[in-house]
């Protein structure tokens, strides 16, 4: 028999299994001193224990210790070497082996055995040894849920993965001052914090500049804009100097402070704590330059006697408005036109606009015409002025043109009143040529006595005047007109400003109705006047009311799906189309006033042919 009960084999496993035995033992006795080192740690990578007074710092480092100290003492009682039956209790448990067949190797018999006892014996063991087979030690396990059973390990854990993150390669110097309390200097409070920004004017678009301590350089700053210093954590009142000028912070509490102050004309700016220099700027105001603009074209008359204004218009925030001044002489007021900006784009703006003043008394005569343009500061830029006859409107009606022609003796010389009374009266007195309308018929009667009655009455006769020749000529056209231009320019300012959806939607539903009537218009006036149709109203394939309508009807989608800009150029083609179809019927009627001469003279003509024809056959019978 040999004297080794166990082989090689299972005596590794044996050792192993011993290894694995000191593992389960020694781990739950020494985790609660790991956790005490762990704690520790924790403090320290968050450089916890220095924020702490000195002595409460030491006392912290006292309790940790003493309790590193008990948990080693404790685990220490607690550890015991396991020895080899334990060693192969866990090997016979492990590997699920019945009857112990490992102790039963390990047995020796008490007596010399004899021959047949020795037999039997043998085969206990060979059997036992069978039974052995695959042989497994099982990974060594902690069994720390036993003693933390709220899994306080997995959190302490977590902790020194992130205390690790945040001290990062300061991990080093922080557990060193975590184990040295300073006893020698209580910190230093914190420096004060100082918050400093520059906003620009709101019309410049630009966005806060934030002024960082230390910064170099010159930084531009638009003029007008705001300055605003904050300083928390201060320990007396902190001052702020531009320009050399000094003023104290505004106190909001005892540790926090406020300044303000509108940047006009400065270029240096500081800011001191009981003569401590927090800060200093050198700043460079950036001027804002008056606007500029010119005429992109020469003003001209567009169709239906309206003044042409093309312009373009710039400024380095962008325009605010544009207008027309039209002067006819220094000692009469001007007209002034506010015209409409296109674009979302405002720093940069060429646009085009209709203007209807052939109902101005300086209708036909010779004026100056220039443009301004202002910014958000008030400030104007002009353009050069341009000398030209404002357009006039032309009429056809010969009752119209000497309504207006007296019009025109009136503006030009009011002392000739009474005998513009008179001519009005031959007028009134002749009601054929006005077709026999009524309403005709008492205003020029109305506008007579006026005149004879007092020159104060001048403006209004003129004005009335206008209305009366207008009412001759188109019929209800010019009102429909009048109307339809004034819907367009509210529009204008409703898509340019800030007006809700509702009132775009509602400008929209009384431009198509004001459309629709000035063709209505339109039309009866070419019925009265027993014309046919022209091709802008007859819907053929030049332009049609459905047209035009369809171009408003997209403009609402646009405006209502929030793209105001886009619902704006549409509107500008609008006037552009009504323009260039205004233009095209003027070219149409004065067509047609020139056949209609034509056929005149010829009818002259052919009676003066049937004349002479006469004559000569008189003067044959007589002879």
């Amino acid at each position: 028999m040999s004297s080794t009960p166990f082989a090689p084999p299972i005596l590794r496993r044996l050792r192993f299994a011993r290894w694995a035995l000191v593992w389960e033992s020694a781990w739950p006795a020494f985790a609660p001193a790991l956790g005490v080192i762990g704690v520790f740690l924790v403090l320290a990578l968050f450089d916890l224990l220095p924020l702490l007074p000195a002595p409460l710092h030491a006392f912290s480092l006292l309790v940790l210790g003493a309790s590193f100290a008990l948990a080693l003492f404790r685990a220490a009682r607690r550890l015991s070497i396991p020895g080899v039956n334990a060693a192969r209790r866990r090997i016979e448990a492990k590997s699920g082996l019945l009857h112990r067949p490992l102790e039963a190797l390990a047995d020796r018999p008490m007596e010399p055995l004899d021959g047949a006892s020795r037999e039997l014996w043998e085969a206990h063991r060979r059997r036992m040894a069978a039974a052995v087979g695959r042989l497994r030690v099982g990974w060594p396990e902690a069994s720390l849920a036993r003693i933390d059973p709220w899994a306080l390990r997995a959190l302490l854990a977590l902790l020194l993965l992130t205390g690790a993150v945040v001290a990062g390669g300061s991990w080093q110097g922080r557990v060193l001052r975590a184990l040295q309390p300073d006893f020698a200097t209580l910190p230093p409070p914190p420096p004060p914090a100082l918050d400093i920004w520059v906003t620009p004017p709101a019309y410049t678009g630009l966005p806060p500049r934030f002024l960082r301590p230390g910064e170099k350089g010159v930084i531009p700053v638009p003029v007008g804009s705001k300055l605003l210093a904050e300083l928390h954590g201060g320990t007396s009142l902190p001052h702020l100097a531009i320009d050399g000028k000094r003023r104290a912070f505004a106190v909001i509490d005892k540790t926090n402070f406020e300044a303000q102050e509108t940047l006009v004309k400065r270029e240096t700016i500081a800011v001191s704590d009981n003569g401590r220099s927090l800060g200093r700027w050198r700043i460079r105001i950036v001027p804002d330059l008056p606007p500029k603009i010119a005429f992109a074209q020469p003003p001209k008359a567009a169709g239906g006697g309206a003044l042409r204004l093309s312009y373009r218009a710039s400024d380095d925030y962008g325009v605010a408005g544009v207008e027309a001044v039209i002067r006819r002489s220094l000692s009469e007021p001007p007209i002034r036109l506010a015209l409409p900006l296109y674009g979302a784009d405002k720093k940069s703006v060429t646009a085009t606009s209709y203007v209807d003043l052939t109902a101005s008394p300086w209708a036909g005569l010779w004026v100056e015409i220039r443009l301004l343009a202002k910014d958000a500061l008030g400030q104007t830029g002009e353009s050069r002025s341009v000398r030209m006859i404002l357009p006039e409107r032309v009429f056809r009606n010969p009752v119209a043109r000497a309504i207006i022609a007296l019009r025109k003796k009136l503006v030009a010389d009011p002392g000739s009143r009474k005998s513009v009374a008179s001519a009005l009266d031959a007028l009134k007195n002749e009601p054929q040529r006005y077709r026999n309308d009524a309403l005709v018929f008492l205003s020029l009667g109305f506008a007579a006595d006026e005149l004879r009655l007092s020159a104060r009455a001048v403006p209004e006769v003129v004005g009335l005047l206008w209305q009366v020749a207008l009412r001759i000529e188109e019929g209800g056209v010019p009102l429909a007109e009048s109307r339809l231009r004034k819907i367009e320019q509210k529009l204008h300012e409703a898509l340019a400003g800030h007006a809700r959806t509702q009132q775009i939607d509602r400008l929209m539903r009384q431009l198509e109705k004001a459309l629709r009537h000035y063709f209505a218009a339109m039309a009866q006036n070419q019925a009265r006047r027993k014309q046919p149709q022209t091709a802008p109203f007859n819907g053929s394939n030049v332009i049609s009311s459905r047209d035009l309508e369809r171009l408003i009807e997209r403009a609402r989608e646009l405006a209502a799906n929030g793209d105001r800009q886009a619902a704006l150029q549409l509107l500008s083609q609008l006037e552009t189309m009504l323009e260039n179809l205004r233009t095209l019927t003027a070219a149409q009627e004065k067509a047609l006033a020139r056949g209609e001469a034509m056929m005149r003279d010829m009818r002259e003509m052919m009676k003066r042919q049937q004349r002479l024809l006469d004559q000569s056959f008189r003067a044959r019978e007589e002879a």
